[in-house]
C-alpha cells in the first residue's frame, strides 16, 4: 500500500510540474509576443528573415521609388520575385507560372518543344528575350515571311521579356485560322507581324550528304515522329550506299525522352540507354531491343548549345562505342521535370525532379557530354559548313 501511494504521489508531482512549466511558458510568451519579442530556434529565425527580406524590400519601394506602386503591381512584383527565385536555381528548367498564365498558354503535352506555329525558338540570356532560330517551309510563320534571328518583344501586346520560354510558345499557339500578332526586332528596326494560325506538321529530321561517302542527318528536335523520321532517314541512307554518317545535334535544345530513347534504339542493340536518379536513387530506365535499323559508323556533331534530351543521345551513342561525338562540349542541361500547384494561390512551378545518366553512370547535369574528338565549329558559313562536316566525316571513314 505505501508504495502505490509513493507512485501516486510521483505522479501527482510530475503532472503539477508539467502544468506550472507550461503556464509558465505560456504567461513568458505571451509577455513577450506583448513587447514585440519572440525567441525563435536558429534555423526557424533564418527562415523567418528570409520573409522579412521581401517585406522590407516591398516597403522601401513603397517609401522610395518616384512611382506609386497599386495592389496589383504588388503582386505582379511578388509573382517576379517567385519567378527569380525559380530562375535562380539555375538548372535551366525550374519555371513559375500564375494561375492564369498556366491555364491559358501553358501546354503540358507540348513541354518539351521550342516549336510554334514554324518557328523553333530559343531564349537569349542576354537581351531576356527569345529569338527564332529557324523558320520552317509552309508554315505559318514562313508564309509571314518572319526569319531566323528575329527576336520577339511582346505577342498579342504581351510582353515577352523575361518570360519562361514555355509561355511564349504558348501564347503564338492556339486555334486553326485565328490570327496572332508578334512584335519583332530585326536588327535596329521593330515591326509588327501578324500570322495565321495552321496545323501544319513540322519535319524533324533532314538528310543530305557530308561527302561524296557520307550520308548527312540533321535532328531539328525529337518532337513528333523524330524516331519515325529518323528510320526513314537511316533507311535512305543504306539505300544510297553511304559509307558513314555525320549526325548533326548542334543547337537541339527541345525534346521528348521517350523519342530521344526510341531515336537511340534504332542505332543500339541491346543495352541501356539512360536512366533517371533523384537524391541518389534511380528511378525511371530506358534500354534498347536487339533489332538495329542501321549499323553504318557515326559521328555525332554537337555543340555548346546541345541540350536536354539531345545530350542523352548523344552520351548513350558514346557510352556504349556506337559513335564519336565530335564538336564542342554541350550545354549540360539534361533533367526530368514535373509540375507543382502551390495550394495558397494556385499558380504552379516546374520543378527538376530527377536528372539523366548516361549508361557508363555520368550525369549530364552542369557537365555536358565533352566530344571524343574538339572540332572548330566555323563561322557558319556555307564554305565553313562543307569543311566541318568533310572533317567529321573523315573520323568515321578512316576506322
Amino acid at each position: 500500500m505505501q508504495k502505490e501511494k509513493k507512485w501516486f504521489l510521483a505522479v501527482v508531482v510530475i503532472v503539477v510540474v508539467a502544468a506550472v512549466s507550461s503556464i509558465v511558458t505560456y504567461a513568458v510568451t505571451k509577455h513577450k509576443m506583448s513587447t514585440g519579442e519572440i525567441y525563435l530556434k536558429n534555423d526557424s529565425y533564418a527562415e523567418l528573415m528570409q520573409y522579412y527580406e521581401l517585406k522590407n524590400v516591398r516597403e522601401i519601394l513603397a517609401e522610395h521609388y518616384a512611382e506609386e506602386i497599386s495592389d496589383a503591381r504588388q503582386e505582379t512584383l511578388v509573382q517576379g520575385a517567385v519567378g527569380g527565385m525559380m530562375r535562380a536555381l539555375g538548372d535551366g528548367y525550374s519555371a513559375f507560372y500564375t494561375a492564369e498564365e498556366y491555364d491559358a498558354y501553358f501546354d503540358e503535352q507540348l513541354d518539351g518543344s521550342f516549336i510554334a506555329q514554324g518557328m523553333l525558338l530559343e531564349w537569349n540570356e542576354s537581351t531576356g528575350y527569345p529569338v527564332v532560330r529557324q523558320v520552317f517551309a509552309d508554315t505559318a510563320a514562313y508564309e509571314a515571311g518572319i526569319s531566323a534571328g528575329d527576336t520577339i518583344l511582346s505577342v498579342e501586346g504581351k510582353s515577352t521579356y523575361g518570360k519562361e520560354i514555355g509561355i511564349t510558345l504558348g501564347y503564338i499557339r492556339g486555334v486553326e485560322g485565328t490570327s496572332v500578332t508578334l512584335r519583332l526586332k530585326r536588327g535596329a528596326q521593330e515591326k509588327e507581324q501578324t500570322l495565321v494560325r495552321t496545323e501544319a506538321a513540322v519535319q524533324v529530321v533532314y538528310t543530305g550528304t557530308a561527302t561524296d561517302k557520307a550520308g548527312y542527318i540533321r535532328i531539328v528536335e525529337f518532337t513528333g515522329n523524330c524516331a519515325e523520321e529518323l528510320a526513314a532517314a537511316l533507311r535512305s541512307m543504306q539505300e544510297e550506299k553511304a559509307e558513314a554518317l555525320v549526325l548533326d545535334l548542334r543547337g537541339v535544345r527541345g525534346g521528348y525522352i521517350r523519342e530521344a530513347a526510341e531515336a537511340a534504339n534504332l542505332l543500339l542493340d541491346k543495352g541501356q540507354i539512360a536512366t533517371s536518379v533523384r537524391q541518389g536513387q534511380e528511378g525511371m530506365r530506358w534500354e534498347s531491343d536487339a533489332e538495329v535499323e542501321s549499323t553504318l559508323p557515326v559521328v555525332v556533331l554537337t555543340d555548346g548549345a546541345t541540350s536536354g534530351v539531345a545530350e542523352v543521345f548523344a552520351a548513350a551513342l558514346q557510352d556504349r562505342g556506337r559513335a564519336q561525338v565530335a564538336g564542342q562540349t554541350t550545354r549540360g542541361q539534361a533533367a526530368s521535370t514535373a509540375i507543382f500547384k502551390v495550394p495558397s494561390t494556385g499558380s504552379m512551378v516546374k520543378l527538376v525532379t530527377a536528372y539523366y545518366v548516361s549508361p557508363n553512370g555520368r550525369q549530364i547535369q552542369g557537365q555536358g557530354v565533352a566530344p571524343d574528338v574538339a572540332l572548330e565549329l566555323g563561322d557558319g558559313s556555307a564554305e565553313a559548313e562543307v569543311a566541318l562536316l568533310a572533317e567529321a566525316a573523315a573520323l568515321v571513314l578512316s576506322e
